[in-house]
């Protein structure tokens, strides 16, 4: 029997569900819809027979044991490999009309068959197996990797502060940017750390204490409401770190291997990237991107390997520092706009026009940045902890910096050589930053520095 469409039009998941769950912790119940996302249960295991379509004869091998997480076109389950026994992700992508692999596993395929042996291979996430299943959403991409736990869980990324750590981050770009590639959306929680210490648990300790949160019936309002587009009940997503922690069997800070992950915007640099599907988090965001936003693609440019470059930089500040290096907290993207041109310094000649009237600026009163912003003395900027004031931006960027080095980890000479690097990848202009290759042939990235201390 053919999918029975559904037409959501403005409705919202209240509008369909009676109970909705916890927002943050369960994707939105009304993107399961035609196109939209897979339901899943616990216990289920994939591929489901005749339900493979680019392998027909493939064996049920991934048994769902619990959410990870979702994201913005998937969702992202706890499985174990009952064929190789192991502990695996399973990635399930949104539904489509057709049956075809994506730009992701094709990046991903070609990273695992040609790169190994490379320096930064081992960076990068692996890639198990991929498989497309039809559903009554359509058809979905299922990607099978090894499991990473996110830095951007905060707790775990105290533990995880160390230069090597960034070292590792920088070979794991500077391999794809040899080879042509720009990940796209690099940002904390997109970097990890592997988990080795998995092998050692068994599948009846994950049973036993999964699901940790309550499970919430997925229950429509309406009587003819398409029961097999959507799951039985919403499965918010668990914190596998928290487990792990408790057990005492994270890896140690002379155990950890970071690599990146979720290749869902890796583009060829010789492709299209305007494309691109997804919006990266305004926290790692460089100023060529922000004003491709603003200026309706006029100005500025799609992302590339030197917007990489930007994002890996805040990405390293994250390991390395106190929070983020953008705020998070701005919703506004000609704030953070406003934020990239203080780190950055001034925007380049060909934006100077469209950024005054788009910050709202006054284009009156000497400062270094030609009369663009209203000026602040250094005593004013050294007295706020604040770093961006509306109607403001800091025209000396070297004490911008300064502000930024004391909330390192790192102290004495691997701060002067860490804050270094940064101001040499966190350039306004995308022509005037560093490749990633020099990252790695930076001072920081080429000493052996002691493992710093992490700041409770």
């Amino acid at each position: 029997m053919a999918p029975i469409p559904r037409q959501n039009g403005g409705s919202t998941q209240s509008d369909l569900f009676y109970h909705i769950g916890m927002s943050t912790e369960v994707e939105d119940l009304s993107r399961y819809k035609q196109h939209g996302l897979h339901p899943i249960i616990l216990g289920q295991v994939l591929p489901e027979a005749k339900t493979c379509v680019d392998v027909p004869d493939k064996e049920p091998s991934y048994r769902i044991m619990f959410k990870l997480g979702f994201g913005a076109f998937s969702t992202v389950w706890m499985a174990r490999d009952m064929v190789e026994d192991r502990w695996v992700s399973v990635k399930i992508c949104e539904g489509s009309e057709k049956a075809t692999k994506s730009a992701e596993v094709a990046i991903l395929t070609e990273i695992r068959d040609t790169f190994q042996g490379k320096p930064g291979f081992n960076h990068i996430i692996q890639l198990l197996d991929t498989f497309i299943i039809k559903g009554p959403n359509g058809f979905h991409e299922c990607i099978v990797t090894e499991i990473i736990a996110s830095l951007a869980d905060y707790s775990f990324i105290n533990e995880a502060s160390s230069a090597v750590s960034v070292r590792q981050i920088a070979q794991a770009f500077a391999l794809l940017h040899e080879h042509g590639i720009a990940h796209g959306d690099p940002h904390p929680a997109n970097v990890g750390v592997t988990l080795p210490q998995m092998d050692g648990i068994d599948e009846n300790a994950i049973v036993s204490n999964f699901p940790q949160e309550q499970l919430v019936p997925v229950a429509p309002r309406s009587a003819t409401f398409p029961r097999e587009t959507v799951p039985a009940y919403a499965v918010p997503k668990e914190s596998l770190v928290s487990w792990l922690r408790s057990r005492r069997v994270l890896p140690g800070e002379g155990e950890l291997q970071i690599k990146i992950l979720d290749f869902g915007r890796a583009h060829r640099t010789s492709d299209e990237a305007s494309a691109l599907l997804g919006a990266v988090p305004p926290i790692v965001q460089p100023p060529e991107t922000v004003i491709y936003h603003l200026s309706d693609r006029k100005l500025g440019s799609p992302w590339s390997q030197a917007a990489d470059v930007w994002a890996v930089a805040c990405i390293m500040f994250y390991t390395l520092g106190d929070g983020e290096l953008l705020s998070a907290s701005w919703s506004r993207m000609d704030e953070c706009l406003l934020r990239c041109l203080e780190l950055g310094g001034p925007p380049i000649e060909a934006w100077a026009e469209f950024v005054r009237p788009k910050l709202d600026l006054p284009s009156r009163g000497p400062c270094s940045f030609g009369g663009f912003a209203v000026p602040m003395s250094r005593a004013e900027i050294e007295n706020t902890n604040v770093l961006c004031a509306p109607g403001h931006y800091y025209t000396d960027r070297d004490l911008v910096w300064e502000k930024q080095a004391a909330r390192c980890y790192c102290k004495g000479e691997q701060r002067e050589a860490f804050v270094d690097l940064l101001k040499r990848m966190i350039v306004t202009d995308p022509e005037q930053r560093i490749s990633m290759q020099e990252v790695l042939a930076h001072p920081f990235c080429l000493r052996e520095w002691p493992s710093s201390q992490p700041v409770e």
